[in-house]
């Protein structure tokens, strides 16, 4: 099954209800088309941007393995892929 993820930039401040996909499109047709969307913004603005990325659109190390654990929820939840087929879920940093 087809599932997407759309990423938001990442300078400045994230406002959780501004900054979304930065493909508006892509979300609108995912919606549409009834495909899962996985959006990180929620997951991110929980954390200080600059303890998990590296630049406007890339993640540090803590960031990916905030990323990682909010993944793993929502292929799991979305019955993407079976929990059975994970070796566990990856340890995210918690939020400060």
């Amino acid at each position: 099954r087809l599932a997407l993820i759309c990423f938001p930039r990442l300078g400045g401040t994230l406002d959780a209800r501004r900054d979304r996909c930065v493909f508006p499109q892509v979300a609108a047709w995912a919606n549409a088309n009834d495909v899962p969307l996985f959006d990180p913004v929620p997951v991110y603005a929980r954390y200080d941007l600059a303890g998990i990325r590296l630049n406007d659109i890339h993640l540090n190390e803590r960031g990916h393995r905030v990323l990682a654990a909010a993944l793993f929820d929502w292929v799991t939840s979305q019955g993407l892929v079976p929990v059975d087929a994970l070796r566990g879920r990856p340890d995210a940093p918690p939020p400060p």
